[in-house]
Parts: structure tokens; sequence; C-alpha cells
């Protein structure tokens, strides 16, 4: 038997859908949305004091209607944006979904 070396690299992943805030008395109900979605990773990595250095620029993905990669340098940190509707239809998801990949 020969010895194979395995990598694992950690990632972390989020995901949100529907609404962004419930209807009150003083607030309507919002539907989140690609922007805000951008706004809670760039909050992730203000937390690690990363936003700073953090560049983005548009990637074309299988899976991505629209997305942005985030940058440090050279070096492709992540990868967030909006599902497309092929394969939310394809899971019988009827609203957007937004998805990033941090690693």
């Amino acid at each position: 038997m020969s010895a194979i070396n395995y990598t694992e690299r950690k990632h972390l992943t989020l995901t949100v859908t529907g609404n962004a805030q419930k209807e009150t008395w003083n607030y309507t109900q919002q539907n989140s949305n690609f922007f805000l979605f951008k706004g809670y990773v760039i909050h992730l990595l203000s937390k690690l004091n990363l936003d700073k250095k953090v560049k983005t620029i548009p990637v074309s993905q299988d899976v991505f209607a629209e997305g942005i990669a985030l940058t440090i340098g050279a070096e492709i940190i992540g990868e967030l944006g909006t599902i497309k509707k092929s394969i939310l239809k394809h899971f019988d998801i009827k609203q957007e979904v937004f998805f990033a990949d941090l690693s």
C-alpha cells in the first residue's frame, strides 16, 4: 500500500435567504438582498481586521447569477453571490439564496 497524503482546507460558508427584517409597527418587511449579505460578510471580515485589506472583483461562477471574489493581494480568500435561479428551481426553492465561501 502506498501512503497518500490528503490535505483538508478549512472553509467558512454562509447562507442567507428570506426576510432580513420582520414587519413591525414602525418597519416594513424587508427581503434579504445581495448588498445586505455582502455587508454581513464585510462585517465578519472587519472582526478579523481584514476588511481594510480586502478588494472585490467580479467573478463568474457556475452557481452564481452574480458574484464577487474577495482578494487580499493576489490571493482569493472567498467568493460570494446570488445562487442561479436554475439551481434553486432544481431544489424547489422559490426565493433568492445568497451564499459565501471563505477560506
